[in-house]
């Protein structure tokens, strides 16, 4: 049988501080970093690729908003990551399911 493997996200402490300080490469190569890992989580809830990239870039935004929470000691930063773009589908879905309510 075929082990499916999650994708993991190999960090670079020096990336995730240069990103924390407004680096746009360093934000880059940190979207680069974790888009499979992300794009891994939204598959599992949206209906197609493009609903998915999209909440990608959605959750993205709010990891780099928020990384200066980011607590290495309590957390790993794959399970951190993993944690917002969970937040952001269903944030995302309670909002379609409110307009949809609305219309």
């Amino acid at each position: 049988s075929t082990v499916h493997r999650q994708p993991s996200v190999n960090l670079d402490p020096q990336l995730l501080q240069a990103a924390h300080k407004g680096d746009r490469k360093a934000q880059y190569a940190l979207y680069r970093c974790c888009f499979p890992v992300l794009m891994a989580v939204c598959m599992r809830y949206k209906r197609d690729q493009q609903e998915a990239a999209s909440a990608v870039n959605n959750g993205f935004l709010k990891i780099i908003q928020n990384l200066d929470r980011y607590k290495r000691d309590d957390v790993p930063f794959q399970a951190w990551i993993r944690r917002i773009m969970i937040n952001t589908v269903i944030d995302e879905f309670r909002r379609e399911k409110k307009w949809r309510e609305l219309t």
